[in-house]
């Protein structure tokens, strides 16, 4: 249990910070295109996960190697905007089992603030996903928070987490809390179509 928080705080806390002090310049980035249907997104799939993403953002990976004694990472990826300020990003990886996907999110969420220049983080809701599939241990964690190691330091965040056979599978979006209003639906497009590859 120790090694897959490890793991896990550290993909969490590292998707939060990585486009800090070492970001490109903020850039004014329009809201997605949209169509009736809502906003074009493409198809990303590896060997253990799939999701759709907005056209035109960036897909960089591959997964950190992990700490020996650590849970073993199976996918990492970061899908960024133009700009760098918004970002999804999501990782797939091996369980002990331990805790359930609320009890580990709260896990995640009480170490947010051993990052630096992290703050004023808050909940919006943690709520398990009751549409999940039978046999999916899903929930999904709303927050906001502060880092000023991001160009726009006042961030809204969701961080989807499933729990299937032992194994994890974390997806995150995190935005400038300022866009919010026009993300919010994209947000949720995104996370709706990730699914584990079984």
């Amino acid at each position: 249990m120790i090694g897959l928080s490890l793991v896990a705080v550290t993909a969490v806390a590292g998707s939060l910070l990585a486009f800090g002090s070492g970001s490109p310049l903020a850039q004014e980035v329009p809201a997605p295109a949209a169509t009736a249907e809502g906003p074009a997104l493409v198809d990303f799939t590896d060997e253990h996960v799939s999701l759709r993403y907005p056209e035109g953002w960036t897909v960089a990976g591959p997964a950190p190697l992990p700490e020996p004694g650590e849970s073993e990472v199976l996918s990492f990826q970061r899908i960024t905007a133009p700009g760098g300020e918004h970002t999804f990003c999501f990782n797939a990886h091996e369980t002990d089992g331990g805790l359930t996907s609320m009890e580990q999110q709260e896990e995640w969420e009480a170490g947010l603030l051993d990052g630096a220049g992290i703050s004023d983080v808050r909940r919006i809701a943690l709520k398990q996903d009751t549409s999940a599939p039978l046999g999916w241990d899903t929930s999904r964690l709303e927050l906001t928070y502060t880092n000023t190691r991001w160009d726009e330091p006042d961030r809204w965040v969701v961080w989807q987490y499933t729990v299937i056979e032992g194994r994890g599978y974390f997806v995150q979006a995190d935005i400038p809390a300022a866009d919010l209003p026009a993300y919010e639906d994209l947000v949720d497009a995104v996370l709706d179509t990730f699914e584990p590859v079984l």
